[in-house]
């Protein structure tokens, strides 16, 4: 049976300006945050009953105050935590801190490791380099640490470096096309929809050259890669790729900073209820919702920046 998963955002507040971010780029906007410890420990209780893996993200989650405490409370519920995190507040006391709590995977994002391509996008790439060496020093052997590479057309030629780095450090390394709004202008000439084909032939050699470090792993995750090669070049060309299975809204939901809770980061035009007025149970068994979520079981809304391809 596939882990029932939940996406918290704990804050919107970071401490970097990502350009290709989804609130930088039309995607979203930013709300006020609401979560506290208090109302933490509310939301805690109602979880071991209806999920296995807890997923904390943001924004940054590391700038969140109580984010320790936080994941305590969570282990001490026997939940499986994940954290995803830009990599700068890495330091040795909040890795010790990570680890001795019993995290169990971090996924860094990592977009180059040059950092005149990083940089551009993403900002103090040599601190994120060194935090995730300072993880390294700590991690116990059960602990997973993956790279999350967001790759787009300004820096399709460093997926393989990057590869390399992770094959040396024995780290995993997960590829995301970066998705930019519509509206958003600032970040027109890195659009994969735009991408010539010769671009698309540098990505699709890049890629397979991954595929051949997930063999390495499993070969569940060599087919599964050399699937996603197909669907995100599929939609780089305005195709929507077929036979997608998406577990977002039926194995994993969203919960926003607001207390909102969504079937998907993508899909927040439905709105399932608020964990402030109601119980989660009550939101997640609504019957008013049942039709609406098995129909995005098919996929109906596929885009580049899905959540289902990494799941």
């Amino acid at each position: 049976m596939q882990n029932r998963r939940l996406f918290w955002v704990i804050t919107n507040k970071c401490n970097l300006r990502c350009k290709n971010c989804y609130y930088n780029t039309g995607l979203e906007k930013r709300k006020p945050d609401k979560l506290n410890i208090a109302k933490a420990k509310k939301i805690i209780k109602q979880l071991p009953r209806l999920f296995d893996d807890i997923v904390l993200t943001g924004g940054e989650p590391l700038v969140f105050p109580s984010i320790m405490e936080l994941i305590a409370l969570l282990k001490q519920e026997k939940l499986r935590i994940s954290l995803l995190t830009n990599g700068v507040l890495l330091n040795k006391n909040n890795c010790k801190k990570l680890v001795s709590l019993g995290v169990n995977s971090v996924s860094i994002s990592l977009d180059s490791l040059f950092p005149s391509v990083n940089d551009l996008s993403r900002g103090k790439t040599k601190i994120v380099l060194r935090g995730i060496n300072n993880l390294l020093l700590e991690k116990p052997k059960d602990m997973n640490i993956t790279i999350l590479q967001g790759f787009s057309r300004g820096n399709i030629s460093s997926i393989k470096p990057l590869v390399n780095f992770c094959k040396r450090k024995k780290l995993l390394i997960w590829l995301n096309p970066i998705q930019t709004g519509p509206e958003s202008k600032q970040n027109i000439e890195i659009r994969l929809e735009s991408s010539s084909k010769e671009d698309q032939l540098t990505l699709k050699n890049e890629m397979t050259y991954w595929t051949k470090y997930q063999k390495k792993q499993s070969r569940e995750k060599y087919l599964r890669s050399k699937k996603y090669i197909e669907y995100c070049l599929s939609l780089i060309n305005g195709k929507k790729p077929r036979k997608i299975t998406c577990p977002m809204g039926s194995n994993s939901f969203v919960l926003d900073v607001d207390g909102k809770v969504y079937p998907c980061f993508l899909r927040k035009d439905i709105v399932l209820g608020n964990i402030y007025d109601q119980k989660l149970s009550d939101i997640l068994s609504n019957p008013e919702f049942k039709s609406i979520l098995t129909g995005l079981k098919n996929a109906p809304c596929v885009q580049l920046g899905c959540v289902c391809f990494a799941s």
